[in-house]
């Protein structure tokens, strides 16, 4: 789970490296350069009914009480910013702040959660859930450097072998639900 102080860290320089989705990251700071679109998943008890290859639609989204994060959370926000734009409101079952909290009560039927397949693929509680993608709601994976330490060679080397790990799961069909985006779309360009 993303905190805020792992960003402002990250801003201050006190962490090198990382792999965020992030929004409002200071560019004076952080080198930021968007590598994965990933899908996120609508993760619900064995009968909800979810396939991994039948996307949920946003309607079927806002109907299921949901268990997620408290704010600040990029997953929340996530959620609640796609139905807003779709005219639905966040069902609210219940904050948890953990993602094995979350599962634990998904998998005693009290709601429904989202997360993206990286945080799900080796969860063994997820034999006993279902999963579909939600239309139109994903979350972008970004190489995050620090501006003050990005011209050391150890920092270059680990930001190098994270993108191209990355970069090669997508590629190689390691990491469903999840696409390279293309130099040129990403926020500043090719080449970043």
């Amino acid at each position: 789970q993303i905190s805020a102080r792992s960003v402002r860290d990250l801003q201050q320089g006190l962490i090198d490296v990382a792999i965020l989705d992030t929004r409002d990251i200071n560019p004076e700071a952080v080198e930021h350069t968007p590598l994965i679109r990933e899908q996120l998943l609508l993760v619900g008890p064995s009968n909800a009914g979810l396939r991994a290859d039948t996307p949920v639609d946003v309607q079927r989204l806002g109907a299921c009480p949901l268990i997620l994060p408290g704010r600040p959370n990029f997953i929340r926000q996530s959620v609640d910013s796609h139905l807003k734009r779709h005219g639905q409101r966040l069902r609210r079952a219940a904050d948890a702040e953990t993602l094995p909290l979350c599962l634990s009560l998904v998998r005693e039927g009290l709601g429904f959660t989202a997360m993206p397949y990286c945080a799900l693929h080796e969860n063994p509680v997820m034999e006993s859930l279902t999963a579909a993608p939600i239309e139109g709601l994903s979350v972008t994976w970004s190489l995050n450097v620090s501006q003050a330490r990005r011209h050391t060679a150890s920092v270059r080397q680990i930001a190098s072998q994270l993108k191209r790990t990355m970069l090669d799961l997508v590629r190689q069909g390691h990491w469903p639900f999840a696409e390279v985006i293309p130099a040129d779309q990403g926020l500043f360009g090719p080449g970043k």
